[in-house]
């Protein structure tokens, strides 16, 4: 989210709604720095890191274009 915040106060645009921001800090904040389980309510499966893949890959595809 914080990224998406920075982008935007420079006026910079990427696809991603709140709620995968809020999806993907959910999984990176506690992944940095552990307390405890990262996904202290889930168990990684397929689905999770799936969508947490394509979020990502879509933002880097976007990120490339911008800077082409």
């Amino acid at each position: 989210m914080e990224l998406k915040n920075t982008l935007n106060n420079y006026h910079i645009e990427i696809n991603i709604s709140d709620e995968e921001c809020d999806f993907l800090d959910s999984l990176y904040l506690p992944s940095k720095y552990p307390i405890s389980s990262v996904l202290p309510n889930y168990e990684p499966n397929h689905e999770l890191c799936s969508k947490s893949i394509s979020i990502a890959k879509r933002v880097l595809e976007q990120a490339k274009e911008i800077v082409s």
